[in-house]
């Protein structure tokens, strides 16, 4: 019982922070031995390979190219990296482009409403986005998905 009531004690003490001789960037803590990393900046993400480029090029907090690389991780991620890792091994990921699969038809309803019957089709998108999309296409242009709508739900 005593033992466990020091063991308790120690636990709750306030821990020490202990720096490596050889290496002073680095710090400790005696709790567990965690080490305490320092901040890294998260990294922006981009949609397209061409905002991608776009970031790249631009000089944004005296940014050059040639302290980074790109590194396709595979065919649907793209990283921009520090060409340098910090002392904690870590690359900091300036820019981040993933691929975005599209949205797929998940399910369509047909609701009865006072202008008749309504088909509407869940996307995967809200509807704040798709009043967006439609809201940027020409006259021709929805004209031509209305009627690839009609033929391909007859």
């Amino acid at each position: 019982m005593l033992k466990e009531a020091i063991e308790k004690i120690l636990t709750l003490a306030v821990p020490s922070i202990i720096e490596d001789k050889e290496n002073p960037s680095r710090c400790y803590s005696d709790k567990a031995l965690h080490p305490i990393t320092p901040p890294v900046p998260s990294s922006v993400d981009v949609s397209t390979l061409a905002g991608f480029v776009d970031l790249v090029s631009a000089t944004i907090d005296n940014f050059s190219a040639s302290n980074a690389l790109v590194h396709v991780v595979d065919h649907e991620e793209v990283r921009l990296i520090r060409r340098l890792s910090d002392d904690w091994g870590r690359r900091v990921v300036y820019v981040l482009k993933k691929h975005r699969k599209p949205a797929k038809c998940t399910a369509s309803k047909r609701t009865e409403g006072n202008s008749g019957t309504e088909e509407r089709i869940a996307l995967g998108v809200t509807e704040a986005q798709l009043n967006s999309f439609l809201v940027r296409l020409s006259l021709e242009d929805k004209q031509r998905l209305a009627n690839y709508y009609l033929a391909t739900t007859e």
